[in-house]
């Protein structure tokens, strides 16, 4: 006589079957829920700066339109816009009397200032953040590689937008 095989589930049956049912509802949260990164407010700033101290020539390896990477950040920060102002460099000397002279140069060296345009998100204390995660701020000084030369600029401006 043959006996009939009851059903039965032992614990390693039941394991397998609640880790199964724990990936199909890790599998629907992840498909159906709504992503949280995306709700980032970015917002477009206008990023004013100066580079100091650096050979007539190089005035030329700058030109709207040209993107800028940040070395500090190894990310891309933005994108040059509008005109350039350049301008004799400018010297501060101590001199003996504890006076402050300030003097330029006779057209050899030369400060850059430009704008450059970029994305991020403001904070709730008005901090500006490019591309949601690194703070940018006026009197910051950062190492950027433009096209054609890498120089360090220093933050003088942030408006955003």
């Amino acid at each position: 006589m043959m006996q009939k095989n009851k059903f039965r589930i032992n614990i390693l049956d039941f394991l397998i079957i609640i880790l199964v049912l724990l990936c199909a509802a890790g599998a629907f949260l992840r498909v159906y829920t709504k992503n949280n990164d995306g709700k980032l407010d970015m917002q477009t700033a206008t990023i004013e700066f100066l580079i100091q101290d650096i050979p007539t020539e190089s005035q030329y390896a700058f030109g709207e339109g040209d993107v800028l990477y940040c070395y500090d950040f190894e990310r891309e920060l933005g994108t040059l816009v509008g005109d350039l102002v350049v301008e004799d460099a400018v010297y501060y000397d101590v001199l003996e009397s504890a006076e402050i002279k300030r003097s330029t140069s006779s057209g050899e060296r030369i400060d850059v200032r430009g704008t450059f345009v970029c994305k991020g998100s403001k904070t709730e204390n008005g901090e500006f953040a490019i591309g949601g995660t690194q703070y940018i701020a006026p009197n910051m000084s950062l190492g950027v590689a433009f096209p054609n030369i890498k120089e360090i600029i220093l933050i003088t401006d942030v408006k955003v937008h």
